[in-house]
């Protein structure tokens, strides 16, 4: 991207799920987002959980072509977001969450990766349901 004084904006809006079952072993690693070649910008992550237990979850950023590197751990309440009492929650909203933008986004460079991991497998029968709002630019 060449360098302007004048602002940008994402251009491709993309929205990005991932889901855990309790198929998927404890610290199982899934790429939630990838950003385009220009670079990317997420502006939340949402998670809603059926499970009756806690469950805690990861959040990694890879840059092209690197490691990914940890950039907190936040723990999702047991049925978050399935029953009117306990919402859904925004990994980005978390104060566990390091290098956020003043607003709370997430830049991402370009062709870089935000994956999450469950640091505990779900209950049988029961999901996390993961939903990023990101956009390229």
């Amino acid at each position: 991207m060449a360098k302007t004084y004048k602002p940008i904006f994402v251009q491709t809006v993309k929205t990005e799920d991932v889901q855990y079952t309790n198929s998927d072993a404890a610290a199982t690693s899934k790429d939630l987002y990838t950003a385009g070649a220009e670079g990317g910008l997420c502006n939340s992550i949402s998670v809603s959980s059926t499970d009756t237990n806690a469950v805690s979850l990861q959040i990694f950023l890879k840059a092209s072509g690197g490691t990914a590197r940890l950039l907190g751990t936040v723990e999702v309440p047991a049925g978050a977001g399935e029953t009117d009492g306990v919402p859904a929650i925004d990994i980005l909203a978390s104060a566990n969450i390091v290098g956020k933008q003043a607003d709370g986004s997430y830049a991402v460079e370009a062709l870089g990766v935000i994956s999450i991991t469950n640091v505990t497998q779900v209950t049988s029968s029961e999901q996390i349901d993961i939903v990023a709002n990101c956009g390229d630019y």
